[in-house]
């Protein structure tokens, strides 16, 4: 764990490159993020996360790929990579896609009979080639165990907590279920999630089973949740509280504008992929001062004022 002045989150990219690389550039120009911004080198002091979502819906999700792969060799001490519920979707349909490469139209096959065709998935893998039996040879083996994007996936967390200075800051794809809002729970939640991901696949109940029908990929788990956007935030000052955390940054249910609540907790998925309305792409900053919105366009905007033990009055 290093020392971090600056902590930055980027929530659903969904395949569309363009709202990545805006962000990245502007992060960037505001805050010298990189020491070598060709090889997306961070420069000490810097973590980032990203929250999960990197495919489906968009038009450029192997972009959006190779910057993430990227991103996470240069940066293997400064930078944690969440699963979102897409990720998890696309591993749970692998065999879905086997069984679709061998039809005389696959892409119908697996927009019809698999929950990551019919959820966005074809436009990530008909970017695979322009034939698409040639599509899902190439999808099959690139998402494999032994394929560079498989083996990068398999690799994403389930959330992460970065400390700055005194303040530690819960990043997570979709939320925290109830079952799960204790520092202790989340902890042993952690290493039954590593313990699950080390057990082969096929002794895990197949692909359906591991990474989606489970109880720590479902629906109800950290990557599906959004009782906390849909409740308005409620209790926040309490979730943070009970989970040992200043504030909690989540992604998953999209609106116009990052969403604050009570200070404490904050939505970050604006919507940036066309799909879900193309608006302005935003990351948050955490700095010793406080909690900062930066929009691409309209650069940095205050969320909270930094101070632990005024927020825990």
């Amino acid at each position: 764990m290093g020392a971090f002045e600056l902590v930055i989150g980027i929530a659903d990219i969904h395949g569309h490159y363009p709202a990545l690389d805006a962000l990245l550039k502007g992060l960037q120009n505001e805050y010298r993020i990189f020491s070598d911004p060709e090889a997306l080198k961070l420069r000490p002091g810097v973590h980032l996360v990203q929250l999960g979502d990197y495919i489906d819906r968009g038009k450029s999700n192997l972009k959006v790929l190779d910057a993430c792969m990227k991103l996470a060799a240069a940066n293997p001490e400064n930078i944690d990579q969440l699963f979102g519920n897409h990720e998890l979707m696309a591993l749970s349909c692998l065999d879905d896609a086997k069984e679709a490469a061998g039809e005389h139209n696959p892409l119908q096959r697996y927009r019809r009979e698999s929950v990551h065709g019919y959820n966005g998935g074809m436009s990530f893998i008909e970017e695979f080639s322009c034939v698409p039996r040639t599509a899902f040879d190439v999808y099959v083996h690139r998402m494999s165990r032994e394929g560079d994007i498989g083996r990068w996936m398999r690799s994403l967390k389930p959330f992460s907590v970065v400390h700055l200075g005194r303040d530690k800051i819960l990043f997570v794809h979709g939320g925290i279920p109830r079952d799960l809002r204790d520092k202790e729970l989340l902890e042993q939640y952690m290493t039954h999630f590593v313990k699950h991901m080390e057990v082969a696949t096929m002794e895990a109940g197949g692909p359906r089973r591991k990474y989606l029908n489970h109880p720590l990929m479902g629906d109800h788990s950290v990557f599906w949740d959004r009782e906390i956007p849909e409740s308005n935030g409620r209790n926040a000052v309490q979730i943070a509280n009970a989970l040992g955390v200043d504030y909690i940054v989540i992604g998953h249910t999209p609106q116009k504008d990052i969403a604050n609540y009570e200070g404490r907790i904050f939505n970050i998925d604006v919507g940036m992929c066309p799909t879900y309305g193309a608006h302005e792409p935003v990351a948050i900053v955490f700095k010793p001062e406080g909690v900062f919105a930066f929009y691409v366009a309209r650069g940095e905007e205050l969320l909270a004022f930094s101070g632990r033990t005024q927020r825990m009055k």
